[in-house]
C-alpha cells in the first residue's frame, strides 16, 4: 500500500479542534511542548513530520489518548464518541470544564 493511504491528517485536525475548543493559544501549547510555536504551527498544517512521542505528548496536554484498537472494534469506538440516533449528542464529547491547560 502506498503511505498516502496513511495519511496523518485528520489527527491532527483533531488536535488542532481541540486546541481551539479549549482556547489554547498555539504558543502556549509550544511552550508545554517545549518547541518553538512555529513547530506548533508546522505540526497542525502538516508541515512536518512529527515524532511520535511529540504527537503522544501534544494529545495528552489536549487531554486525548492514543491508542490503538482492533479494527474490529472500531465500530464501537466510534459509537462512544459519535452522535446517537436517539439523541443527537455523543456519548462522550469535550465541555468546556476540560478547556484549561493543566500546569504540571
Amino acid at each position: 500500500m502506498k503511505s498516502e493511504n496513511f495519511s496523518i491528517k485528520p489527527l491532527l485536525e483533531a488536535l488542532t479542534m481541540a486546541r481551539k475548543f479549549r482556547g489554547i493559544k498555539q504558543k502556549d501549547l509550544a511552550k508545554k511542548l517545549d518547541v518553538p510555536q512555529s513547530y506548533v504551527s508546522k505540526i497542525e498544517s502538516g508541515n512536518t513530520d512529527i515524532r511520535t512521542s511529540k504527537l503522544i505528548e501534544m494529545a495528552r496536554l489536549l487531554r486525548f489518548e492514543l491508542m490503538l484498537i482492533p479494527v474490529e472494534f472500531a465500530p464501537q469506538v466510534e459509537a462512544l464518541i459519535s452522535p446517537n440516533s436517539l439523541d443527537d449528542e455523543p456519548l462522550y464529547q469535550i465541555t468546556t470544564e476540560d478547556t484549561e491547560l493543566d500546569d504540571d
